[in-house]
């Protein structure tokens, strides 16, 4: 119904926190990441590993997608720099990662809601 009035249609992720065991795709997340999810523990968010990258947005992104969404509301006040990559600035590589993903999947100009990452964004 949003669609036949052209509007698009978001959603707001806080991603600090990770994936967590109540979540639906939590045991599919633990599968792709090597994690036992008998375990309870969250799947820690962290974009700088490849493997995290791919199945965030292969299970957790992808198929909102598919059912509608067109953008992402990317909210991220935590710490300013990666606990992964020295001086990385994690807002930058969120807004980096976020449109690129977009770019790819559907080969449209991507379009994110997020705060600005500096110079570059």
């Amino acid at each position: 119904m949003l669609k036949d009035r052209n509007l698009a249609i978001t959603m707001n992720l806080h991603p600090h926190d990770g994936v967590r065991y109540f979540e639906k795709q939590y045991a599919e997340m633990c599968e792709a990441n090597g994690q036992n999810p008998a375990t309870k523990k969250p799947v820690r968010f962290n974009l700088t590993n490849p493997t995290f990258r791919d199945s965030y947005f292969d299970i957790l992104h992808h198929p909102y997608e598919e059912a509608g969404v067109d953008f992402w509301w990317m909210d991220w006040q935590q710490w300013l720099t990666s606990k992964y990559v020295k001086d990385l600035s994690i807002t930058f590589w969120l807004n980096h990662t976020m449109a690129h993903h977009m770019s790819e999947r559907d080969g449209k100009r991507p379009f994110i809601y997020h705060r600005w990452g500096g110079l570059g964004s």
